[in-house]
């Protein structure tokens, strides 16, 4: 009961339908405690929410930034 006060029933549940699949008969409290902390740990992570990710998204709007004020300078030019 300890577990689905910190981690909540979905995640427990979760966590007991991953460990029933790879380990039927040994559904220790333990196990399902560090597989509701991975299942936490995989819906923390979104994709593309990570540094790099933001990073690169960042320096490709840059490039594009630049892209364009090149182009208006060519058009004013021409």
């Amino acid at each position: 009961m300890e577990i689905i006060y910190e981690k909540g029933a979905g995640t427990v549940l979760e966590g007991l339908k991953k460990l029933a699949a790879v380990s039927p008969r040994d559904l220790s409290a333990d196990k399902v405690k560090v597989i509701c902390d991975k299942v936490t740990e995989e819906k923390s992570k979104k994709p593309g929410t990570d540094r790099l990710s933001e990073k690169s998204k960042s320096t490709i709007s840059q490039y594009n930034r630049l892209m364009e004020a090149q182009q208006d300078e060519e058009r004013m030019a021409g």
